[in-house]
């Protein structure tokens, strides 16, 4: 369903097949055609997809670890040095 706002140039989408958004709001250009229903619901529903896990809280453990190890193994590295090179 598709519900014009109050500018001309604004419409809202409300059949997006999503299970995370349940309206979205699109911004016509002026210079545009006017453009029908079903291209509109496909345009919605194309920006969605490319959004991707947008809303979904992404775990950042792997990235976090992966920091973690690599300034591990460089404090082990410099502290290898200072006892092998100066004890």
């Amino acid at each position: 369903m598709i519900t014009r706002a109050y500018k001309k140039n604004m419409v809202i989408v409300s059949d997006i097949e999503s299970d995370t958004v349940e309206e979205a709001y699109l911004f016509i250009r002026e210079d545009a055609p006017s453009p029908d229903e079903s291209t509109l619901v496909k345009e919605a529903g194309r920006i969605i997809r490319a959004c991707g896990g947008a809303g979904k809280a992404r775990s950042s453990l792997p990235v976090a670890l992966l920091w973690f190890l690599s300034g591990m193994s460089v404090a082990a590295a410099f502290a290898s040095v200072i006892y092998f090179f100066i004890l």
